[in-house]
């Protein structure tokens, strides 16, 4: 499981790209109060921009959402677990140090 797949709203913006960018992934970061459009940061300009800005957009999907993390108070040298990371779409899954384990699960 990798964590950029995983963002505060639950969505990600899709660009095509064009010339001069290549097509990428962008965490949606928030929502435009007046208009309800979806907003990404912008690295170039250091502020939020609508993503109907960039001319190459496509689409948005689905992203999973970390609702919460459970920090562990224990280790064990058999067990490296460090705590879980809940999803918000499903099972809380291990974390340790080096990252997510895809593999040990807790179903809700």
């Amino acid at each position: 499981m990798d964590l950029r797949y995983f963002n505060q709203t639950g969505w990600t913006a899709i660009f095509n790209g064009t010339e001069t960018e290549v097509g990428r992934m962008v965490r949606v970061e928030a929502w435009d109060p007046a208009t309800g459009t979806a907003l990404v940061v912008d690295p170039k300009r250091g502020a939020m921009r609508p993503v109907t800005d960039y001319e190459d957009f496509s689409h948005l999907e689905k992203a999973d959402q970390v609702v919460a993390a459970v920090p562990l108070h224990w280790h064990k040298p058999h067990n490296p677990c460090s705590g879980f990371v809940i999803r918000g779409q499903g099972p809380a899954n291990q974390h340790d140090h080096a990252g997510l384990d895809p593999t040990a699960t807790s179903r809700r």
